[in-house]
């Protein structure tokens, strides 16, 4: 429901699949989560992941396309 807010846990959870799609495409990648989760609210409304990389190359410009089309075509247990 997108009126309920998101437990630390399930925030965590999702950071991590974030960050492991991440680094199997690009290993150098750095991910974290921001926001609310970050300032110690108890939940959030949403979730903010900043993701960073330091050698970006001007053929690359999909890498965010490309973590998320990896996340969604990974199946889940």
């Amino acid at each position: 429901d997108l009126h309920e807010c998101i437990p630390w846990t399930e925030v965590e959870e999702i950071a991590a699949v974030v960050d492991k799609a991440a680094k199997v495409l690009h290993p150098e990648i750095q991910s974290q989560v921001t926001g609310s989760h970050c300032r110690g609210k108890p939940d959030c409304g949403d979730i903010d992941i900043t993701v960073a990389r330091s050698n970006i190359d001007d053929d690359d410009d999909d890498a965010l396309f490309d973590i998320m089309k990896h996340i969604l075509n990974e199946p889940t247990n």
